[in-house]
């Protein structure tokens, strides 16, 4: 990491404790986070330069805070191709690519909050650079940036999630 960005951080993290917020809570904006993923979703969230309005909303949609959550995908045949796991519900599909582009290449173990969350919100932050704005984000997050911006009508779970995180 470069200097600038801890020192970016270092600020961030400041102006946080500043609000009169006690650092071992830090629940302010994050209401609904369990106790033991708020320093991790904080931590990570202004790594990525992600709202912790917005990681938050998503990681309590995606998985409803359950680190183990599995949801498996199917094809039209009903068939098997891949499986959401963790947190951020990280497809399997994506593994490989994901460790090579947010994980210096070491395989992700989804099912570890920290490894899980860094990857989903470090993915989050590159839709959102790819779309610019967070509403779009969330969706190419869910459906995939080609999909997203294929013109084809967004799949109704897509739909449902970004309503969800928004409102």
């Amino acid at each position: 990491m470069n200097a600038e960005r801890i020192v970016l951080i270092a600020v961030f993290c400041s102006l946080f404790n500043s609000t009169g917020v006690h650092a071992e809570d830090r629940s302010a904006g994050i209401d609904g986070v369990p106790r033991e993923y708020r320093e991790l979703i904080f931590r990570e969230s202004a790594f990525a330069w992600v709202p912790i309005k917005v990681s938050s909303a998503l990681l309590r949609e995606e998985s409803q805070w359950d680190a183990l959550a599995v949801n498996v995908n199917r094809n039209a045949a009903g068939a098997i191709v891949s499986y959401d796991i963790g947190l951020g519900q990280i497809n399997t599909k994506y593994l490989d690519y994901f460790s090579r582009e947010y994980n210096e290449g070491r395989r992700i173990d989804l099912t570890d909050p920290r490894e899980n969350v860094r990857t989903s919100l470090r993915h989050l932050a590159k839709m959102y650079r790819a779309t610019g704005d967070w509403r779009s984000a969330v969706a190419s997050y869910n459906c995939g940036l080609t999909r997203f911006r294929s013109g084809i009508p967004l799949p109704q779970v897509t739909k449902n999630l970004t309503h969800r995180v928004f409102g």
